[in-house]
């Protein structure tokens, strides 16, 4: 599974054929849920715990972290020990 903004998650199935955590708003389960808990999860305030947490619980594989990923917030996986 795929941890991204909206922006660019949604297409990833399309182009991977991956699942997403958070895409189209039609075939996201609890969308407006997940789409909190990734604006969270980018949060540069949010805990590593946090973030692993949410990561372990959903089976996340791959976390995407582009522009569209730094427009949520100052989350840097370059400086995560996790």
């Amino acid at each position: 599974m795929v941890l991204g903004s909206l922006t660019l998650s949604q297409y990833v199935p399309a182009w991977t054929g991956a699942h997403v955590f958070l895409g189209h708003w039609a075939q996201t389960v609890d969308f407006f849920t997940k789409s909190d808990q990734v604006t969270q999860f980018y949060d540069a305030a949010t805990s590593d715990t946090a973030r692993m947490d949410l990561l372990t619980e959903y089976g996340v594989d791959f976390v995407l972290a582009g522009p569209a990923e730094r427009e949520l917030g100052d989350f840097n996986p370059k400086e995560r020990n996790t």
